[in-house]
């Protein structure tokens, strides 16, 4: 929040978060940013009911799941996500820590055999409600009209907004540069890089610790 409201302070005329997750915490404050935010889960329910009004599949991080951003925001909109059970749950995580650490032809093979499966069940889009996830979505050689990606509903909220589009899309995707050219860099798991920038009784351990809660 307080993040925020000084790029506000510093003349933001929208604000965009690309991270799913952090909404959870943006929905507890929203009323008191002064500026448009571009809300990543609003945006991508809207894509996903342009793209297939019956519904889509959901796939996300754990900790996105857990909170049930998704689930609470399309059923104020009236859209309906299908839920991979629990145990494909924790594959589709493990899909986004392949990406983070560069491995994203890996990556797409094992999401294609989870998508596979969601398919068999039912044929519906997959909206990938992380942003690693696209990216592993284009590595699995599927139907790209398939696939409904939370970045790029982003950046077409931010056109909506007023942004012009390259700059909206370079924007978003800039936001995860850094954090993939770490992992290349250092060669280390995620894991252990947020377990870096985790000071001993910070705020940023304590978001950690609200996120995994749910």
């Amino acid at each position: 929040k307080d993040g925020l409201k000084t790029l506000n302070g510093w003349g933001a005329d929208m604000l965009c978060v690309t991270c799913n997750t952090a909404h959870h915490f943006i929905d507890g404050f929203r009323g008191e940013i002064e500026k448009p935010i571009v809300h990543i889960i609003d945006e991508t329910i809207l894509k996903s009911q342009q793209v297939c009004p019956n519904g889509a599949w959901l796939t996300a991080t754990l900790g996105t799941m857990r909170t049930g951003l998704y689930q609470r925001h399309a059923e104020s909109s009236g859209y309906t996500f299908r839920i991979p059970d629990p145990d494909m749950q924790v594959e589709i995580h493990d899909v986004t820590d392949m990406v983070k650490a560069g491995q994203h032809k890996e990556a797409g093979e094992k999401f294609r055999g989870i998508v596979e499966r969601l398919w068999a069940i039912e044929k519906l889009p997959i909206v990938g409600a992380c942003t690693e996830i696209p990216i592993a979505y284009a590595n699995t050689g599927l139907d790209p009209q398939m696939g409904i990606s939370s970045l790029e509903a982003l950046a077409d909220g931010g056109v909506a907004c007023g942004l012009p589009r390259d700059k909206a899309l370079k924007y978003a995707a800039q936001t995860l540069k850094g954090t993939a050219e770490l992992v290349m860099k250092t060669g280390q798991h995620p894991g252990a890089l947020k377990d870096a920038v985790c000071s001993p009784g910070g705020s940023t351990i304590e978001g950690v610790r609200a996120l995994e809660e749910h």
